[in-house]
């Protein structure tokens, strides 16, 4: 006949036992590691004379930087949360942000890739205003880039300058950015208010901005700000990867608008 036996057990048995069956279980199961996401705000502030867009492919080059930076400089991070924070005049605005974890980082780091834009940010930070005139005698900073246009007359007169490019986009007074990242950044003597007799007006698109094929300029008499009816001459610079091209002409009441085509490349 079985007989059931029990076996006693010490203390000291049972506690060895635990510790046995906790040794074998950590040896089974690997120690977790905590995900860390880490946050970064990267303030970016407009250098003079810098269009947005140059501005942008700064913030894209500060993020493209710092995400690798975070991901290289510790292990335990998983995920990158970068906001760039654009400033200009006192105007604070974000240019872009970037949400990403290591493994798609790794797969493809372009920060272009994983980037969000805003597109209200042009206007936050001021780039489609004109900036208010320089003192009297002084001429103000003038965008440039692959493609420069500047228009420089003297008299109190109200002329307007205006490129068309490529795709058939005009950047003037009433639109002074355009989709291809050209410019209107200096416009004088506008609606003769604050008239100055050594105005300047000025188009221009970033170095590595600029659409390739067929521009035209136009000079145009807007206004008549003095008492004379004479006919208004101007000198039109027109700068294009370095080569420059001078013009000179003159806008009058028969003859409003004069228009210059050029080419890139």
């Amino acid at each position: 006949m079985l007989v059931n036996r029990f076996v006693p057990w010490s203390l000291a048995t049972l506690i060895a036992a635990g510790t046995v069956n906790s040794t074998i279980s950590t040896a089974i199961d690997p120690p977790r590691i905590l995900a860390v996401t880490e946050r970064l705000d990267l303030p970016l502030q407009r250098e003079p004379g810098e269009s947005y867009v140059q501005m942008l492919q700064r913030a894209e080059d500060l993020a493209q930087r710092e995400v690798q930076r975070l991901f290289d400089t510790d292990i335990v991070v998983s995920d990158v949360s970068v906001v760039v924070m654009g400033e200009n005049n006192g105007l604070v605005a974000p240019l872009l942000s970037i949400d990403v974890r290591r493994d798609r980082w790794r797969q493809d780091p372009d920060v272009t890739r994983w980037a969000r834009y805003y597109p209200n940010t042009r206007d936050l930070l001021g780039f489609n205003t004109i900036p208010a005139e320089p003192p009297p005698g002084e001429e103000p900073v003038l965008g440039t880039g692959d493609v420069q246009v500047t228009l420089r007359w003297d008299t109190t007169d109200d002329l307007d300058l205006a490129v068309t490019d490529p795709e058939g986009n005009t950047a003037f007074f009433a639109n002074p950015s355009v989709a291809s990242g050209g410019q209107l950044d200096v416009d004088s003597n506008a609606g003769c208010m604050d008239s100055t007799s050594n105005p300047v007006e000025n188009v221009f698109w970033p170095t590595g901005g600029a659409p390739e094929g067929e521009y035209v300029v136009s000079v145009t008499l807007f206004i008549r700000c003095a008492a004379s009816s004479e006919p208004i001459s101007f000198e039109l610079t027109i700068l294009t990867q370095g080569e420059t091209r001078t013009e000179t002409g003159t806008v009058s009441d028969a003859e409003p608008t004069i228009t210059f085509p050029f080419s890139l490349p």
